[in-house]
């Protein structure tokens, strides 16, 4: 019974784990939707609710439409996404961008003022140029890294238009025209470039000044410039590469100087502190050493010296004349010798 009840024990367990899995990985996905549906707002999309075989696809279609990136998620970039509900479905739609072959140049246009203040009516600020074909663009392209794409509804072809199209074309071209009050004098057209339109004044380079009058179209480049208390700059940091020299010989060696920064003594004087410590340490060590080996050996030499140290005993024979006294006793007596000991002699 115990063990029927312990396996049924163990068997709720995993249910319960499993149940808890399944619950946090639903709440992972409801997070990912979440967020999924609020970068749509922003045209972002989400690629962790995209699988692999979906991510696979789109990558796949951008490189047959040739649009060059470096990975899935600027692929992804260029993309757009709309989110659309339906009953009790949300369809989570990715738009891939279908291009062109063909390679456009981006043209900007500017009236420019004349003397009379007329300037050629233009409807469009850029226009993009093919080998065939000649587009007005409407509405701002989108750009991604160094890639612009414009959608088809935001370019106007200007096969027929006899203005700027013939004025592009070198042509004879027929344009409306009106007042330049609108068109401003002094306009940046992007970093690095300035079109001063029928400008007077004193245009200041760094520390040079020149007086400007008419139209023109400054051009600088890691350089600052003032025009009419207006200050433009355009910075670019790159790094210098060494030029290897084509021919150095190596010049002969005439003497060596050694310089020594304050750095460069305060470094040596401190290893010299180590070195020092360290020689003094090790001085110690060896004093020590042979300190203690002296006196280990007078030690040993005292103790061994006292165990040799021995009481000696001098011993002597005495003969005296024969008689027959004498000799009767040294008959009796088995003819034993006599000595004399000197036990109370020191021995040195």
């Amino acid at each position: 019974m115990l063990n029927t009840i312990r396996k049924d024990d163990n068997v709720l367990m995993e249910i319960i784990v499993n149940l808890q899995n399944k619950i946090r990985l639903i709440k992972e996905e409801l997070i990912n939707i979440r967020y999924a549906m609020q970068w749509a707002n922003n045209n972002v999309v989400n690629s962790v609710i995209l699988s692999k075989e979906e991510i696979e696809f789109s990558i796949n279609k951008l490189k047959r439409e040739k649009v060059p990136f470096k990975n899935a998620e600027e692929a992804l970039n260029l993309s757009e996404v709309n989110v659309l509900s339906k009953n009790m479905k949300i369809i989570y739609m990715v738009k891939i961008p279908l291009t062109l072959e063909e390679t456009f140049r981006r043209i900007i246009i500017r009236p420019v003022k004349r003397p009379n203040n007329i300037v050629i009516k233009t409807e469009y600020k850029e226009i993009l140029k093919g080998i065939n074909t000649l587009y007005g663009i409407k509405n701002k392209c989108e750009t991604y890294s160094h890639v612009t794409i414009c959608k088809e509804t935001n370019l106007v072809d200007l096969a027929k238009d006899l203005c700027i199209a013939r004025i592009i074309n070198s042509l004879n071209s027929t344009c409306s025209t009106t007042n330049g009050h609108q068109v401003p004098t002094l306009e940046e057209i992007r970093s690095g470039v300035i079109l001063l339109n029928q400008f007077n004044g004193e245009l200041e380079i760094n520390t040079t000044s020149q007086e400007i009058n008419g139209t023109h179209v400054v051009m600088y480049h890691n350089s600052t410039i003032k025009i009419n208390n207006q200050i433009f700059s355009n910075m670019e940091a790159k790094s210098i590469e060494t030029i290897p020299a084509i021919l150095q010989p190596i010049p002969l060696e005439k003497e060596y100087i050694e310089l020594l920064s304050l750095e460069a003594l305060k470094d040596l004087h401190i290893r010299n502190i180590h070195r020092i410590n360290a020689l003094k340490k090790a001085t110690f060590s060896i004093g020590s050493l042979i300190t203690a080996t002296l006196l280990i050996t007078i030690i040993l030499f005292l103790f061994l010296r006292k165990r040799s140290v021995k009481i000696q005993y001098v011993e002597k024979e005495i003969v005296k004349p024969s008689t027959n006294q004498e000799i009767t006793s040294t008959n009796k007596t088995n003819h034993v010798p006599t000595y004399v000991s000197f036990n109370d002699l020191p021995f040195y």
